[in-house]
């Protein structure tokens, strides 16, 4: 498989980690050219799965990191995230639109996540939670 991008990282679970985001989504988009709609799609679901990797995998405990890997073909971006935490239960979450959510603050993330990809999978276990997030490029 011939790659156009390939970036990984680490880093550490304080909230000011966020910022490493965006620039390799950035780069991203420097070689494949997106539309703005996937651009974005890409860049708030990317930063939700971190925010709740760091957040609610990994309580923001800084001794623990938070893996970042994208990989694009010219047809498929894979962006995986992964946390030290212990994990949780996807399926359990409740669907923010209910009426008895609608106010509620916070609990739109996975939600976001899942409308904006074109696939997502959660894979929960001892050693943390893995969010792969796959959008098609066309």
């Amino acid at each position: 498989m011939s790659y156009l991008v390939k970036i990984a990282k680490t880093f550490s679970s304080e909230k000011s980690s966020i910022k490493y985001v965006e620039p390799m989504i950035l780069e991203m988009q420097e070689k494949l050219a997106l539309s703005q709609e996937k651009f974005f799609n890409i860049m708030i679901a990317s930063t939700e799965a971190v925010n709740n990797a760091i957040i609610h995998g990994n309580k923001c405990n800084p001794d623990k990191n938070i893996s970042f890997s994208l990989s694009a073909t010219k047809n498929k971006i894979i962006i995986i995230v992964q946390d030290e935490g212990k994990g949780f239960e996807p399926d359990k979450i409740p669907d923010p639109r209910l009426p008895e959510k609608i106010f509620q603050e916070g609990g739109r993330g996975i939600f976001l996540i899942r409308e904006l990809t074109d696939s997502c999978d959660i894979l929960v276990s001892e050693n943390g939670t893995r969010v792969t997030m796959m959008f098609n490029v066309n």
